[in-house]
């Protein structure tokens, strides 16, 4: 199937749910030339998925409903939830202010008037989703309503963040190799890690969250080079490894893994996960849904062994495991390809 017509298909499903702008370019931070628009990953089947169990056929229609959007980013899944949904509140956290800045000076701006007004969006890290609730942001709609019906976690970074230098995420920025998602609370940037950590300290991050097999070598590459000259660019630390490699390795694989050994090192991103998971399933209502969307390996492993673990003891009933992308979607977005949506309902107990 040719691309164009995927992805008139896409633009169709989100006409019929009347999502007009959900794929238009941001106000301000707009993509490189070059580069792709950030598109919210398994939209349509989080949409089913909330009308299935939140809206259901015979809902009255004065019911409203609680989603808590747990990594906001740009704000992609709440603006659609929001005007897909006319009784859906939408409580948006990031850990990122910048991200928070970036929804209220543009992704905010493409709202309608009542769609603002069932909107929040919040500095708060995820791990505190136990400290969350829809009366706190919506006290008049809610009241003593203390949990949500719904929520979600993208663990994946937006494309803002890749292609803004800030972020020192891109693989050829120039600016400081940084990957921090909160320079406030997080004092260690990934240019301080490589140039400050022993060997048998970088080889473990590049094994353990790389999985990367030439860790030895790379580690000791890295101390190698570090004493000629400080490495503190991302370019920098593109050139030392594609300089070093042998010709016939994937470069680029290589350059991600260690990226993502990096990015999850600096900002503590399976520690959180993990302190999310266990904190996640009070916060939800009885027969609220649970959505987290994961993009390799390490994340999945830990959401798959807690909801199974929570399916063991019944609290849960598993809706969705390990779902890949569509054909459809992956052609649309092809960064969507290692995205995998699990989600879970809560269930009363025996």
């Amino acid at each position: 199937m040719r691309p164009n017509i995927i992805k008139r298909g896409m633009f169709n499903f989100l006409k019929a749910h009347n999502v007009e702008h959900v794929l238009a370019e941001p106000k301000e931070v707009k993509p490189k030339e070059g580069h792709e628009i950030h598109f919210p990953v398994h939209l349509e089947t989080t949409i089913k998925l909330i009308k299935q169990n939140l809206f259901p056929e015979g809902t009255k229609p004065d019911s409203v409903k609680s989603f808590l959007d747990c990594t906001l980013g740009t704000g992609g899944h709440s603006k659609t939830l929001l005007q897909t949904f006319p009784n859906l509140y939408v409580l948006g956290i990031d850990l990122d202010k910048r991200m928070i800045d970036y929804v209220n000076q543009n992704t905010k701006q493409t709202l309608k008037e009542e769609e603002i007004k069932r909107f929040a969006a919040q500095n708060h890290n995820f791990t505190q989703i136990n400290k969350l609730s829809p009366v706190m942001a919506f006290p008049d709609e809610f009241h003593r309503r203390e949990k949500f019906d719904c929520f979600l976690a993208d663990l994946g970074y937006n494309s803002i963040q890749l292609e803004g230098e800030e972020w020192g995420l891109a693989y050829n920025s120039n600016n400081l190799l940084d990957m921090r998602y909160d320079k406030e609370t997080m004092k260690l940037s990934a240019a301080d890690l490589l140039n400050t950590s022993p060997i048998y300290e970088l080889e473990e991050i590049f094994s353990k969250f790389g999985e990367e097999p030439a860790a030895n070598f790379i580690s000791k590459l890295i101390v190698k080079e570090r004493k000629k000259k400080k490495i503190e660019t991302a370019q920098e630390l593109k050139d030392i490894l594609f300089n070093n490699m042998n010709p016939r390795t994937d470069k680029y694989k290589v350059l991600m893994r260690i990226f993502q050994a990096l990015r999850i090192t600096i900002n503590a991103e399976l520690q959180n996960l993990e302190t999310f998971m266990e904190n996640s399933f009070d916060p939800l209502k009885e027969n609220g849904i649970g959505m987290i969307i994961t993009f390799h390996s390490l994340e999945r492993q830990i959401v798959v062994n807690h909801l199974k673990e929570l399916k063991k003891k019944q609290k849960v009933k598993i809706l969705e495991l390990n779902l890949p992308p569509s054909d459809q979607e992956i052609t649309l977005n092809r960064k969507s390809k290692s995205a995998h949506l699990h989600c879970f309902k809560k269930i009363s107990p025996n």
